[in-house]
């Protein structure tokens, strides 16, 4: 009995030290950054955009207890963080995570910052979620979608099109 227990503590160990390690791994140190945003509430839009700045950012506006929201999340994780993750500033900023509610996604920066809604990032009034916000190395909005009007192909594609033309060269 003593042999079992130790082994399912031992289990449990390796299985805690995983999760930390998955959860830091990856980023630059911008990333890391927002990654420490946790539930904070920014003075004024351009405080939190600034956060933010630098290279291209994507704010997903989602809410944990939103269905559609439960099942973008990995979707946004494969498809966005796991490839731009390096080159773009990315977070998910959860509605009802004020309270420390997250989603059980690996990777994602996520928190809360009633800045980072998606009507004081694009000046629009937005009732669905999940919905998200592109924005440029300098925290302009480029494009946006309220809820799953546009999906995570135009995401990639504005993406894209600000990664490309940062590659061009001044004249």
């Amino acid at each position: 009995m003593k042999k079992i227990l130790i082994a399912l503590v031992t289990i449990a160990l390796i299985g805690i030290i995983a999760q930390v390690v998955i959860n830091k791994k990856g980023g630059s140190a911008e990333q890391v950054a927002i990654n420490d945003l946790g539930a904070i509430t920014s003075n004024s839009r351009a405080e939190a955009v600034g956060r933010l700045a630098g290279k291209p950012a994507v704010v997903f506006v989602v809410g944990t207890f939103c269905p559609h929201c439960q099942s973008a999340m990995p979707k946004y994780k494969t498809d966005i963080w796991d490839v731009y993750k390096d080159r773009v500033n990315i977070f998910a900023h959860v509605i009802d995570g004020e309270s420390g509610k997250r989603f059980d996604v690996a990777g994602i920066p996520q928190g809360y910052d009633a800045q980072l809604n998606f009507e004081n990032l694009t000046g629009e009034s937005c009732d669905y979620v999940p919905s998200w916000v592109l924005l440029d190395a300098e925290g302009n909005t480029v494009d946006s979608s309220c809820g799953a009007k546009k999906g995570i192909d135009v995401i990639k594609s504005g993406v894209d099109s600000l990664l490309s033309s940062e590659e061009l060269p001044l004249e």
